[in-house]
């Protein structure tokens, strides 16, 4: 009786023994799988991000490319329309000189060429015209939750120094001042323009003068003091819009509006 309650502790004992290891292994197992399930989430997260960086860096890219053939286009236009206004004005030379010496036959088909160049320079005028519209069209549905706030404006309003304000984005009015893209005003206007990214700061230079512009808090100093503006730089499409006429009159350039024509004129 003796030997069998010792075999039968012996036996429990055992059972109890290989459960435990049994459990264990079982507990190894769970974690194992647990492991590479937390494993492949991950990498699936990184995947996923990694992907997401990925399409974001071919839409800049693709943005850039459209930009650059955008700019291509626009400067073949203008090149070609300056060209053909040369080519207008001597070709009226040559009829004033036709006529003058009395050679009526060269005058004619001086004029008949001359019919036939304004026919293309306007032809080209028109090409161009259609080409701003495009790009105030993609400017305003890129801008299309904030369109309400802002009316978008034809830069060919604006001259700086006599020349046609030129701008990859059109100026905008709001609440009755004019905002316009800082780089292409500055550049116009023939001063320095430097982006810290780290403190959001645009710094425009130009002789003597220095204006500090914060866009995160809009704060702004001219030569190292804070001073008031009225209207606030925004970010809009990308590009950093700036007051107009406050950038133009603290650099020294004299502003002049035409109401009845609603034209707008720098530095003359």
């Amino acid at each position: 009786m003796k030997k069998i309650l010792i075999l039968a502790i012996s036996f429990m004992f055992l059972f109890s023994f290989f459960s435990v290891i049994s459990l264990a292994d079982e507990n190894e197992s769970r974690q194992a799988d647990d492991q590479t399930v937390t494993a492949a989430v991950y990498e699936n997260t990184d995947e996923d991000e990694d992907e997401g960086k990925s399409k974001n860096q071919e839409r800049n890219k693709a943005r850039k490319e459209a930009h650059k053939a955008w700019e291509a286009a626009k400067d073949t236009l203008e090149a070609e329309k300056d060209a053909l206004e040369v080519k207008l004005e001597e070709l009226e030379e040559k009829i004033e000189a036709a006529e003058a010496a009395g050679d009526e036959e060269l005058a004619a088909q001086l004029k008949e060429e001359l019919a036939a160049l304004k026919a293309q320079f306007m032809a080209k005028k028109a090409e161009m015209k259609q080409t701003r519209e495009k790009m105030m069209a993609e400017f305003k549905n890129k801008i299309k939750d904030k369109l309400h706030k802002y009316q978008v404006i034809d830069g060919e309003k604006i001259k700086v120094r006599g020349k046609k304000f030129d701008a990859d984005t059109p100026p905008v009015i709001r609440e009755g001042r004019t905002l316009i893209p800082l780089r292409a005003i500055v550049s116009a206007l023939g001063a320095e323009v430097k982006w810290n990214a780290e403190t959001k700061e645009v710094t425009i230079k130009r002789d003597s003068t220095v204006i500090v512009i914060n866009t995160a808090t809009n704060v702004t100093t001219i030569n190292g003091k804070e001073v008031k503006v009225e209207e606030k730089s925004e970010s809009l499409a990308n590009r950093t819009y700036v007051p107009f006429r406050f950038i133009a009159t603290t650099l020294g350039d004299k502003v002049n509006y035409d109401k009845a024509t609603g034209e707008i004129s720098i530095g003359e």
